[in-house]
């Protein structure tokens, strides 16, 4: 179930995955590549079960390389989790006080959702 997304700051702000089911033990992951200087990609992997919580990381721009990120489930046994993604831009602040707000297309992150895997050998 591998699949592209793409992020930007003007059009596609916010993905939501669908749902999977995830034994304990195995991973979940995505690659990425973020670009703009000020963009940060927010990532949510959540227990989409009654009560569930969501573990989040932030991410910077990654100068043109593309990285991976894997997450274990923290529930044992049999449960759903799906992926959130969102992108932020944040001004750039001069030593005078003004600000350089990052262009909408200078924003941008694609995403690649890699299939659940045993958390060896996928990076």
């Amino acid at each position: 179930m591998t699949r592209h997304q793409i992020l930007s700051g003007d059009q596609n702000t916010y993905i939501k995955t669908e749902g999977q089911w995830v034994e304990y033990g195995h991973c979940l992951g995505f690659r990425y590549n973020i670009s703009g200087s000020f963009t940060r990609l927010n990532n949510f992997l959540c227990l989409m079960e009654e009560e569930g919580t969501c573990q989040m990381q932030t991410l910077t721009d990654t100068h043109g390389e593309e990285r991976c990120r894997l997450m274990r489930p923290w529930l044992r046994g049999f449960h759903f989790y799906s992926w959130f993604f969102t992108i932020d831009r944040h001004p750039y602040k001069r030593s005078n006080g003004e600000h350089r707000i990052q262009r909408a297309n200078e924003t941008l992150a694609t995403i690649i959702i890699l299939p659940i895997n045993d958390c060896y050998n996928v990076c």
